[in-house]
């Protein structure tokens, strides 16, 4: 008893020890908050606790979730099998898990979160490490590939594009990223990808180095906008300006030229007034 007191009480997770007909032989004192009912002793084990943790498995771990005191409280069951083949019962550990999969569920929510805001943008957006997997992608960018979000992300480039055949020069757009990365800061350039309509489009993509959380391992941000409409505006411009200029160049020849033919007719005016 002095050692059932001083051991099986003083541990943190809740502990149910069953006969081999699954009747209650002992329950120390992070376990009794759990308890259905007052009966401990002797009783069915599905009599004095809730039905969720007194499962007939044994071996492995499942979590499940309570009501404790009026709070949501979440516990990681285990089921083992003790004594010996004559008298064989088990025992039930319920370890209390509820900050971490709170926290768990806080991180997943938060990444939803994430998921819906970038899933917005229009612009593709994506984050890879140095070797070259992508840790993370908007729909607009793996819409360039054809792919959904979740088809590209833990895969590396070379994966997802075997033949490497939407991009002109592979190497060049991986040294960028490391460039970005030996720097220090954003990069910016121009490329051209063909989409998987066989369109070829120009973005403006910049580059912006970062330590990803909880490994401080290098990556890469990049932020893609598209400027295929405005690299062809720019075009057009370019060619109105030309045609502005030689427009002007003719006009200016045409200005001598009749700048040097009205003055020749006001000289035989002149002299043919002066004769008059």
């Amino acid at each position: 008893p002095a050692a059932r007191y001083a051991v099986l009480d003083a541990i943190e997770d809740g502990v149910v020890v069953l006969d081999h007909d699954d009747r209650v032989v002992d329950v120390n004192h992070a376990a009794r908050p759990l308890m259905e009912s007052n009966g401990t002793i002797g009783e069915p084990v599905t009599e004095v606790f809730p039905q969720k943790i007194t499962g007939s498995e044994t071996g492995g771990a499942s979590t499940v979730e309570l009501t404790v005191d009026s709070r949501r409280r979440f516990y990681r069951r285990r089921r083992l099998p003790i004594g010996s083949k004559g008298s064989r019962g088990s025992v039930i550990v319920l370890t209390d898990v509820t900050a971490e999969t709170e926290s768990q569920q806080q991180a997943e929510q938060a990444r939803g979160r994430l998921r819906q805001a970038i899933d917005l943008i229009p612009d593709p957006i994506f984050a890879k490490d140095l070797d070259d997997e992508v840790l993370l992608s908007n729909e607009a960018n793996a819409t360039l590939h054809g792919m959904k979000p979740a088809e590209i992300e833990g895969k590396r480039e070379r994966d997802i594009e075997p033949e490497v055949g939407n991009i002109d020069d592979f190497d060049k757009y991986r040294q960028r990223e490391l460039a970005a990365v030996n720097t220090g800061g954003p990069l910016t350039s121009e490329e051209e990808l063909m989409g998987p309509d066989g369109e070829t489009k120009i973005f403006k993509t910049t580059r912006i180095p970062f330590e990803t959380a909880g490994d401080d391992e290098s990556a890469v941000l990049g932020y893609a906008r598209d400027v295929t409409d405005l690299k062809e505006y720019e075009q057009e411009l370019e060619a109105t300006k030309e045609r502005l200029e030689r427009t002007n160049e003719e006009l200016e020849t045409l200005n001598r030229i009749l700048r040097h033919d009205i003055g020749n007719d006001a000289i035989v005016i002149g002299r043919l007034a002066q004769k008059l």
